[in-house]
């Protein structure tokens, strides 16, 4: 794999890197906000456009970025804002990428097909605004933002303030000023330090860091860029205080989904972050509902004989049927996201069959009337929900979650026929959000009868969506948590 590596490396070797990161981060204004770029550029646009929106690809870029941060020198010969030069580096990426599984992809089709899913489709998400105040709805749980301010000082809305301030900069500026003023945003110069101390690093560490997770092999292009934990690149050795940040996009997944992070090295973060979620599928789901016909009930603990049970999170019913939801925080592991050779992503699958069982054994319980909530007849499908979207697709995927089940099903006495009978669904709540408002109009009995006839096994909860229920979906609502940024907006722009 090395030996077709050398071109791209070559090539790369002949870049500038402050001048190539700089170019990058144009491109990707470019794409995302039609930001200028050379003329010349226009050429290869189908429709004379200047802009490489739809030619060329985020996750390319990201992987050339990484390039330049492990092999660019200073000095240059090559330029990215030359058409010729780009096309060229374009074009190894993509080479490199034909070639690492090359002989393979026959035999492995499904696990090449779920890395390019786990690459590519956080990148063509059109939800960024709403993860954003997810997750910002989540942090500030009291009992969460207790710990942020513990571990940072600073509260979860000056977490978001700062990081919407740099990345709104960047759309028009090369650089940022690490000393920027942030007193009229109630910001100290000792809680803005606090937040750079998270996501600066100087050019020289990050490329050791590159270097040490870096493969060359099936997995090159797959592998983690280190600016998604470090947008801001400290590259000017005589002006320390200005950075740059090669990859735009990554400043807003660090303040949101990256925070993860940074709280989940406090003791004691697991509990209070897990109800925060709990508590916010709850909320949401109240506000999504549209039909008079559907109800939302907490779960409640209960003893069966002296064995105390948490018993399922939330249910979701109407009069035919009910959604018992069980709710996890846990994500995809990253080596579960890019190795080829499927050993990592087994592991992650059997903690999901591990939450289906689970939530098998809540339903054993309602229907033995275990429960305080009883079912009255109605029929019960199991949902597990999960924070972060992992994106799992495919018959291979599917085939070993469903053994993994049953496995289970068999160690705790259950019987297997459970599957059959209460069809388990598993999504994200990314999905279910759409998927709740779309149960709001078909009801819940069509919805997950649907979902479970034989020729959408194995589909993500989206595409089935997609497909079965189109026009309810496009007029599905993307508007609800608006609110929850504004009053962070209104500070910023009165800061302007």
């Amino acid at each position: 794999m090395y030996h077709y590596y050398k071109p791209l490396r070559n090539f790369v070797a002949k870049l500038d890197r402050t001048a190539a990161l700089l170019q990058i981060c144009r491109f990707f204004q470019n794409i995302q906000y039609g930001e200028s770029i050379p003329l010349q550029f226009s050429r290869i646009h189908p429709k004379g456009k200047c802009s490489i929106k739809g030619v060329v690809f985020p996750w390319e870029l990201d992987i050339l970025a990484r390039e330049v941060i492990l092999n660019a020198g200073v000095g240059a010969s090559k330029n990215l804002f030359e058409l010729k030069d780009f096309v060229s580096a374009i074009e190894k990426v993509r080479k490199l990428q034909d070639q690492q599984v090359h002989g393979r992809l026959e035999k492995m089709i499904f696990q090449e097909v779920h890395r390019i899913i786990q690459q590519q489709f956080p990148w063509q998400a059109h939800t960024v605004e709403l993860r954003l105040a997810r997750y910002f709805r989540i942090y500030r749980a009291p009992e969460v933002e207790a710990l942020l301010e513990k571990e940072t000082g600073l509260t979860i809305k000056k977490f978001y303030l700062l990081g919407m301030a740099i990345a709104g900069a960047f759309i028009s500026k090369n650089s940022y000023d690490l000393n920027t003023d942030f007193t009229q945003l109630g910001i100290s110069d000792q809680q803005r330090d606090s937040f750079f101390s998270l996501i600066v690093m100087d050019f020289q560490p990050l490329r050791e860091r590159a270097k040490s997770v870096q493969e060359y092999n099936e997995n090159w292009s797959y592998t983690i860029n280190p600016l998604q934990s470090t947008p801001l690149v400290r590259i000017f050795p005589e002006a320390p205080n200005i950075v740059i940040c090669p990859v735009p996009n990554f400043i807003l997944s660090r303040v949101s989904e990256g925070l993860f992070f940074d709280l989940g090295r406090i003791e004691g973060f697991e509990n209070p972050y897990g109800a925060a979620v709990e508590r916010y599928v709850g909320e949401i789901t109240a506000e999504l509902i549209t039909s008079d016909s559907l109800s939302i009930q907490e779960g409640e603990e209960y003893f069966v004989k002296k064995n105390k049970k948490d018993g399922v999170d939330w249910y979701v019913f109407d009069g035919a049927a009910a959604m018992l939801v069980e709710c996890k925080s846990k994500r995809l592991g990253l080596p579960a996201r890019y190795q080829l050779e499927e050993g990592a992503l087994e592991k992650e699958v059997n903690y999901l069959a591990k939450f289906v069982v689970q939530n098998y054994k809540n339903l054993a319980d309602v229907v033995g009337e275990h429960a305080p909530w009883k079912p009255e007849g109605r029929k019960l499908y199991p949902v597990v929900l999960t924070l972060s979207n992992w994106y799992l697709f495919g018959p291979s995927i599917f085939q070993k979650l469903e053994d993994a089940i049953l496995n289970l099903l068999d160690r705790a006495g259950l019987e297997r026929s459970m599957v059959e009978l209460y069809p388990y669904t598993i999504m994200s709540i990314e999905e279910y959000e759409i998927a709740i408002q779309v149960i709001s109009q078909v009801g819940l009995t069509e919805f997950f009868e649907e979902r479970a006839k034989s020729e959408h096994k194995g589909w993500m909860v989206s595409p089935f969506m997609d497909s079965k229920y189109p026009d309810v979906v496009a007029n599905a609502r993307f508007d609800y948590l608006r609110s929850e940024l504004d009053f962070v907006v209104d500070d910023l722009d009165a800061a302007v």
